[in-house]
């Protein structure tokens, strides 16, 4: 029995898009590291959870196999990082494919067929390997679409007037002008 617990294997599936016959997935291959929330917490285990949320594990050079729903797979390498592609294109349309959604249900796993694989399985370090993404496959109907990334970016400042207006923009902006030069 090992001293210290070994992490296990995770194939994180980005969210992407994709095509009527070309397909574009990306993703990582990490090993989890799992935050341990506690009660009460010591400075030290914040710290720790801090670092654990920013600091990540790649497993370099993993083979991958991408699972569509009608079964056809496909193949290829993380790179150095962690980091997977599949940029391809395909002899059929994907909107066959498709939920009432739109988004396209993919598989990855790990390649099972190669000795990394194999020692990770018997450490013990993967127990799943399946796990499931989306991939937005817009109809050909479609005009136009929106890339919304304001998850943070909003500030809500109640102002009304214009005076009220100036000074928030000096309060924020000018500071920021300020920082950056």
């Amino acid at each position: 029995m090992a001293l210290f617990k070994r992490d296990p294997w995770i194939l994180d599936v980005y969210r992407t898009y994709g095509g009527e016959h070309h397909l574009y997935v990306r993703g990582r291959a990490l090993e989890d590291q799992p935050l341990k929330h506690y009660e009460q917490q010591t400075f030290y285990q914040t710290l720790r959870n801090t670092w654990r949320t920013f600091a990540t594990d790649e497993i370099r050079n993993a083979l991958v196999v991408l699972t569509l729903s009608n079964g056809d797979k496909f193949e290829t390498q993380a790179d150095h990082e962690g980091y997977f592609l599949f940029n391809l294109e395909v002899d059929y349309n994907l909107l066959d494919l498709v939920d009432e959604s739109g988004y396209l249900p993919v598989v990855v796993s790990f390649h099972e067929d190669n000795a990394a694989f194999a020692k990770a399985k018997t450490q013990k370090r993967i127990a799943i390997n399946r796990f499931s993404g989306e991939i937005l496959i817009p109809k050909e109907t479609s005009s136009y679409g929106i890339i919304s990334d304001i998850d943070d970016t909003i500030m809500h400042t109640g102002v009304t007037s214009f005076l009220k207006m100036r000074v928030a923009f000096n309060t924020f902006l000018k500071i920021m002008i300020g920082v950056c030069l």
